[in-house]
């Protein structure tokens, strides 16, 4: 239920004009080829970017421009980290 509730923030924060939605729309794709790099299937990379979205809207996190890729690389390296602990050996 609480996911569900933040994602549909997360697509109200898209459609809206906000802080959230320029940073989305700048860091979706980016996000999506860093996450490549950590999953295999397009659904996995799909549920990662979603996942760091809903970690940066959680943390209300505003970033310098300058800041945000050193920042976004940290939070995609401890999704991959959780997602791989959680993974069936």
């Amino acid at each position: 239920m609480a996911r569900a509730c933040l994602m549909g923030t997360a697509m109200k924060h898209e459609e809206e004009p906000g802080p959230f939605g320029p940073f989305y729309r700048r860091w979706r794709a980016p996000l999506g080829r860093m996450l490549a790099r950590y999953f295999k299937t397009p659904a996995d990379i799909e549920d990662a970017t979603q996942e760091v979205f809903v970690r940066m809207l959680v943390a209300d996190k505003r970033l310098p421009a300058d800041e945000e890729r050193p920042y976004l690389h940290q939070v995609v390296r401890s999704v991959a980290a959780f997602a791989q602990r959680k993974a069936p050996q």
